[in-house]
């Protein structure tokens, strides 16, 4: 779907309307400022109008870098994915609740990469997946509990910068 995203300030002014990304792929707003004190509203629509899934990560400047990399779909792999130091990417699936599934991602030589699931509720599903040594494959299987969008954490183990590749499959 084509997501919408409105930001309504305390006054119930709109101060921004976006719709940058394309339909599936990440809609970013980095950099907004909020100058007036309160409770600001996020809207999120599709563009043409029908009812839809979606995540939403906040960030402030204290936070640790999660960046969302996009939605996977069963069978689908994307390799050589630059993860910078001090980051951690968020990947995001559709699933529905008794489906058996595997992650498995492979590091570049240089890096101890690691995984973690989380619910559509957005419990932890996995614990902290980090079985390998440096440049070593992890793989994680499980059922999904629910149906809904799913969230994959990967990260570096050291914090340190890396390239990897992930694939989803569906059993």
């Amino acid at each position: 779907e084509d997501i919408v995203i409105s930001i309504i300030d305390p006054n119930g002014a709109t101060i921004l309307e976006q719709n940058n990304a394309p339909a599936g792929e990440v809609e970013r707003i980095e950099g907004l400022p909020l100058t007036i004190i309160g409770q600001y509203q996020i809207h999120v629509r599709t563009a043409n109008g029908s009812m839809t899934d979606y995540a939403i990560m906040y960030l402030d400047d204290s936070a640790y870098t999660f960046v969302f990399m996009g939605i996977l779909t069963y069978g689908e792999t994307r390799s050589n994915i630059t993860l910078p130091e001090e980051n951690d990417h968020f990947w995001h699936f559709y699933g529905t609740a008794g489906e058996n599934i595997t992650i498995n991602i492979t590091p570049g030589a240089d890096g101890d990469v690691f995984l973690e699931l989380y619910a559509p509720s957005t419990d932890k599903i996995s614990g902290f997946v980090d079985d390998g040594l440096m440049g070593e494959a992890e793989q994680y299987s499980t059922t999904l509990p629910e149906t809904g969008i799913y969230s994959i954490r990967t990260g570096e183990f050291d914090f340190a910068a890396t390239t990897y590749t992930i694939t989803l499959l569906r059993n």
